[in-house]
């Protein structure tokens, strides 16, 4: 974004999906009554709450390589704002002729929803009757939800590359986008619920769509999706830079069918044992629901969740060796011994602090070190000399200046 041609780029396509985003929300909110506004950002202030516990656990993913808050929570707002916009804007009237294209109207498209969607025993999963469902509730809403993400995460992958270079960003990127979605797609269910019926199953939706926490649905989607593209940023192949996005593009797609679908079904047979025989899961006891819905999705999506951990996982031993390696050559100038001692020694779950500093500082020059062990990486990736490297030597004057400050 130093480029000027490269940052008018970047504010035009950021304005033209808010626009297109806030056309999504008009259309649908002009079309509710009055109050649905007012309806509709409370919901968001709730399920935002909700999300917290979520984002706390991304933003300490992201302790190796702190993002700035801007960069950060704007990646949740591309989630919350631009994705959920402009989702309602295809599924909405102006979307209306390209879903009659596919054979549907609005109303099929967007009307996937685990408490309004029938029980799918387990034995009819790949009959006509499931997969016409499967196609009208599930496959296309997904296609469009993940499509969607997609164009936000590019934004970042694109003209946010410095803040982009590992799989562990990509989960965090992918996630926040992910988890914005959710957040708003809840306030959309809360209010067109309230409207339709007067009843606030708010209840009822952090039971289906914050099970964990909010670590579910969307977020293991987007976490998905931006793990493809932080692989294809760390692999040198050229066939992986290509390969690895459209695999995990497709596994993320995979995974929200597997929801649509065989989690809602096995949700419902889990019911069962609770007595709950027949009862749609709009009806469900709260904490019945819960259960229901978080014991399906371990069974269902037990994979793609173990998927994102051995990520996570990987992701911490490439940042530390990465780390190990570039802070090698700085002992002594933007490092001492004792502090490298502490970088080869960090645990995968730690962070290490500088003795002798506030919390602060100690934050800062830790962070400032990492920085400069990625962009020393990220010189060399490119075939460049990290000696000669204006940026390289601006991370080496900023830790002289916090020490100083301390």
């Amino acid at each position: 974004l130093r480029r000027l041609p490269v940052a008018i780029a970047f504010v035009v396509a950021l304005l033209a999906l808010l626009v297109a985003s806030v056309l999504g929300y008009i259309s649908w909110l002009g079309q509710q009554p009055s109050r649905a506004p007012g309806l509709f950002l409370g919901a968001m202030l709730a399920a935002t709450a909700l999300a917290v516990p979520a984002l706390a656990l991304i933003w300490w993913l992201d302790r190796r390589e702190r993002e700035t808050p801007w960069v950060f929570f704007g990646a949740f707002l591309l989630g919350a704002v631009v994705s959920m916009g402009l989702a309602l804007l295809v599924t909405g009237s102006w979307g209306s002729g390209l879903l009659q294209s596919l054979g549907l109207t609005p109303a099929d498209a967007r009307s996937f929803d685990p408490l309004s969607q029938i029980t799918l025993p387990l034995e009819k999963i790949g009959q006509a009757e499931v997969l016409k469902l499967g196609f009208g509730r599930a496959i296309v809403p997904a296609l469009i939800e993940e499509a969607i993400k997609l164009l936000a995460l590019l934004l970042i992958v694109l003209f946010l590359s410095a803040e982009f270079d590992s799989v562990r960003d990509g989960i965090v990127y992918g996630a926040l986008i992910g988890l914005g979605f959710t957040v708003a797609e809840t306030a959309y269910y809360i209010t067109d619920g309230f409207l339709r019926s007067s009843s606030l199953s708010f209840g009822q939706q952090l039971a289906a769509r914050f099970y964990f926490l909010g670590l579910n649905g969307h977020t293991l989607f987007g976490a998905l999706m931006g793990a493809g593209f932080g692989l294809a940023r760390q692999n040198r192949l050229r066939w992986m830079k290509l390969l690895a996005p459209i695999a995990f593009i497709v596994l993320a797609l995979a995974a929200h069918v597997v929801q649509n679908t065989l989690t809602v079904g096995v949700a419902g047979m889990v019911s069962q044992f609770f007595g709950l025989v027949g009862v749609p899961l709009s009806n469900m006891p709260t904490p019945a629901l819960w259960l229901s819905m978080a014991t399906a999705a371990l069974f269902t999506l037990g994979l793609f969740y173990a998927a994102v951990i051995e990520l996570v996982q990987e992701s911490g031993r490439w940042e530390r060796a990465v780390l190990t390696e570039e802070l090698a050559g700085e002992v002594g100038v933007a490092i001492t011994p004792d502090e490298y001692g502490m970088v080869v020694s960090e645990r995968s779950f730690s962070l290490r602090a500088i003795p002798g500093y506030g919390d602060r500082v100690s934050r800062s020059i830790v962070n400032a070190q990492n920085e400069l062990a990625l962009r020393k990486w990220r010189v060399r990736r490119a075939g460049g000399d990290p000696e000669t490297d204006a940026i390289v030597q601006a991370w080496r004057q900023d830790i002289v200046t916090l020490r100083r400050s301390g």
